[in-house]
């Protein structure tokens, strides 16, 4: 090979190299043109979004920006539960949303999730309509799962849990959303939510309207306290 020939090679390949790596520096240097939001939300608004983003964004490159660091800054958000961020064309984000939904106030300073996570609220949804869990933090799933056991026994009835409580040594307590007290004790909960589902199908509409409280703490019976002393 002629060292003129080398030498047209030699530089065809530097002149190739700087192109190469001028192109890669303009594609490190697109800026985000914009963000789409997407998502049904009732307390995150997209002004929030896009200022939780601006300060990821501020500054940095479209292709350099990682996608993980957007979505752990917007899942800092009380209200966001998760978020699922793409890039898509003309040097945009696609963010979608989804909110956490609340499905009771716990210890009246926070909300439960449907998915049982406590989350503050910052005072947002505070005049929602929702049943109170209250007890001890230990107790927090099996609560979930006891007021789901009994909304799912229970619904055909239209009747509904007011409030679940729990005393601190763990004596489970339902008042309903027709003024009825039900007392389930500290053990076999679920058990016995099942077994006052079966009992008040035995009762009649008159006699249910005359419920006031139900003791459930027994193995196999039950007490009634009716609103009136005519009948036991």
């Amino acid at each position: 090979m002629s060292t003129r020939r080398a030498l047209t090679i030699v530089i065809g390949l530097t002149v190739l190299g700087v192109s190469i790596l001028g192109i890669a520096w303009a594609l490190l240097d697109l800026q985000v043109k914009r963000v789409e939001i997407y998502g049904e939300r009732r307390f995150v608004s997209d002004s929030e979004v896009r200022e939780i983003l601006d300060e990821r964004l501020k500054g940095q490159s479209y292709w350099a920006l990682s996608i993980a660091d957007i979505k752990e800054a917007l899942e800092t958000h009380i209200w966001i539960e998760q978020t699922n961020v793409s890039r898509i064309r003309g040097q945009a984000f696609r963010v979608e949303i989804t909110e956490h939904v609340p499905i009771a106030f716990w210890n009246e300073s926070a909300f439960l999730s449907r998915s049982g996570e406590v989350f503050d609220t910052m005072g947002r949804g505070l005049d929602l309509s929702l049943p109170k869990l209250s007890g001890p933090e230990v107790l927090l799933s099996k609560l979930v799962d006891e007021y789901r056991v009994f909304n799912e026994a229970l619904r055909t009835h239209g009747i509904e849990v007011a409030q679940l409580r729990a005393s601190a040594d763990g004596q489970r307590t339902i008042f309903l959303n027709i003024d009825v007290q039900i007392r389930l004790g500290t053990y076999n909960i679920e058990d016995k939510i099942l077994r006052f589902a079966s009992l008040w199908n035995t009762l009649s509409e008159e006699q249910r309207a005359r419920v006031m409280r139900i003791d459930m703490r027994y193995d196999n019976a039950a007490a009634i306290a009716w609103r009136d002393a005519s009948e036991d």
